[in-house]
């Protein structure tokens, strides 16, 4: 199962090579911004199930983005909490064009972006396999509620890359404020797209943003 999914990446990287050497020999390279991004990670196991349509987990929601913008930016890695939601108005912004309040995602590389300790990313599964939504801080915290079992789980991602310790029990209030927000975060959005005749009078909600109780979101050792 491994060996095809590299398989997989291997006929991908092809493809690349191919459109790359396309856009040099017709002297396209210097004008053309080059977007690679996954639209899902791929689980062996690491969380007890295998494929990509399960619970959220760091397999299976943390993908690859790579953007290639000759004369825009230097070639470097940013570590900073991103969402697929974020590619346009990132492009927009190396294109000095304006975002359109419609989008609900930012563009992380402008100044303006929220500090670290107060990014926040939401996730919603839905699929036979895993129904449940989470929130992760720039902090390295994650939530995970899963909607079928009505259960909660915590895991600090800088101490625990795997997820493999809930760490609910020790940090209520960490828990609390990102199930609040969580909370909040689903019923925004389905109070919009439940109802498409809003969809004329109003932009899409904004995500919700920690205006209060940052230090619950900071990275603390007992």
């Amino acid at each position: 199962m491994r060996n095809a999914y590299y398989n997989s990446l291997h006929y991908i990287d092809e493809q690349i090579g191919k459109l790359v050497a396309y856009l040099e020999t017709h002297q396209l390279r210097d004008k053309t911004i080059l977007v690679l991004a996954g639209d899902q990670g791929e689980a062996f196991y690491e969380n007890g199930f295998p494929t990509h349509a399960g619970p959220p987990f760091e397999p299976t929601i943390r993908t690859a983005l790579v953007i290639d913008a000759p004369g825009k930016i230097e070639a470097q890695t940013i570590d900073y909490l991103t969402q697929a939601i974020d590619i346009v108005p990132v492009i927009c912004g190396l294109l000095d064009v304006p975002s359109h309040p419609c989008f609900q995602g930012m563009d992380v590389l402008s100044p303006a972006r929220p500090e670290i300790d107060k990014r926040l990313a939401f996730v919603h599964c839905q699929s036979t396999i895993g129904k449940s939504d989470a929130v992760i801080s720039g902090t390295g915290w994650k939530l995970i509620h899963n909607r079928e079992q009505d259960s909660t789980s915590l895991y600090n991602l800088r101490e625990d890359p795997g997820e493999k310790t809930d760490v609910l029990q020790a940090h209520p209030e960490i828990a609390k404020q990102l199930a609040r927000l969580l909370q909040q975060w689903r019923r925004r959005q389905l109070l919009y797209y439940q109802n498409p005749a809003s969809y004329g009078w109003y932009y899409p909600p904004r995500t919700p943003k920690v205006t209060s109780g940052t230090e619950l979101l900071e990275d603390h050792h007992d």
